[in-house]
């Protein structure tokens, strides 16, 4: 369990990070000719405007360490306004790719800080670890949206990617989605199975490792 400086410390970069592959969902519909995120204010960086009850509660219970999953009022998105026939595919992948987006630009930053500081004072330390958890954040959010399972994005790339008849079949199972990733995120949690271990936070941690040249090790250190 976190104490209560930490949380205030990540509070921030989740809540930012959470935004930014939302908006990221509205703008890439609004480019391609979809104006209801604009129409219902929600091409912002505002988070009152992202707010979602329930999302919030399971965010803080998540950097409390009590539950791992949280998210915010999604984007409202109108296919039939889409003017692109696969413009769909490119409105779920937005969200991921902006959270990927995050993650590169923050390892790079690691990467200067650290090939030009000599010694690691309280000053840069903390900075490296915000910095890591940022990266870490949003690593984390790319993967986890990336499971191929409805009503997640990896899901909705998924769907697009399907043959009509199979498009079908697997747009039904969304009504179960939720309940399967709940389910898998409770037991993962409750039997230690680390089976998200596998999927979030490996891929998270050497992708980081090898665009900041730092060591797995000294990474976990920060965190």
């Amino acid at each position: 369990m976190r104490d209560i400086k930490e949380i205030i410390l990540i509070l921030p970069i989740v809540v930012f990070s959470i935004i930014i592959h939302e908006v990221a969902h509205g703008y890439c519909a609004l480019l391609l000719g979809d104006t209801t995120a604009k129409e219902n204010s929600r091409l912002t960086l505002n988070p009152l405007r992202h707010f979602d009850p329930f999302g919030a509660i399971l965010i803080l219970l998540t950097l409390a360490g009590f539950f791992p999953f949280g998210y915010a009022k999604p984007v409202p998105v109108n296919p039939h306004r889409i003017r692109l026939k696969k413009g769909m595919l490119y409105v779920a992948a937005a969200g991921p790719l902006s959270n990927f987006g995050l993650l590169l630009f923050i390892c790079i930053i690691i990467r200067i800080i650290a090939l030009n500081i000599e010694v690691i004072d309280v000053f840069y330390f903390y900075l490296i670890k915000v910095l890591l958890i940022g990266a870490g954040i949003n690593g984390v959010l790319l993967m986890f949206n990336l499971i191929p399972l409805l009503p997640l994005d990896g899901g909705r790339i998924l769907y697009e990617l399907l043959p009509l008849k199979y498009k079908i079949k697997f747009g039904s199972t969304e009504r179960w989605g939720i309940f399967i990733l709940l389910l898998l995120l409770i037991t993962d949690s409750h039997f230690n199975l680390n089976i998200l271990s596998y999927i979030l936070y490996l891929p998270t941690l050497f992708f980081i490792s090898l665009t900041t040249g730092l060591a797995i090790n000294k990474i976990l250190m920060f965190l």
